[in-house]
């Protein structure tokens, strides 16, 4: 195993850690994210967000084997312009 992809495990969010999202795009399942390190996820049951919207979010399922995280949505910031 290389420092590269050391490097790519360490930056990766597991189950349990919280942070911000922006959705890229939504069917009826859910909305997909792209979250604040450039990882991406997927929200279930939350497929009425707006493309672009900026979330709070915690991660339910760690990325295995090139698919997606899982995040559980804890807050939509772009009501309150909270996100940077």
């Amino acid at each position: 195993m290389n420092n590269e992809t050391n490097e790519l495990c360490t930056d990766e969010y597991i189950r349990g850690d919280c942070c911000y999202a922006t959705v890229t795009s939504r069917d009826r399942r859910g909305s997909y994210l792209q979250l604040d390190n450039g990882q991406r996820a997927f929200a279930r049951g939350v497929g009425n967000l707006q493309n672009g919207a900026k979330i709070l979010c915690t991660i339910t399922r760690s990325a295995v084997d090139g698919k997606r995280a899982v995040a559980r949505l804890d807050s939509i910031c772009s009501l309150y312009d909270a996100c940077a």
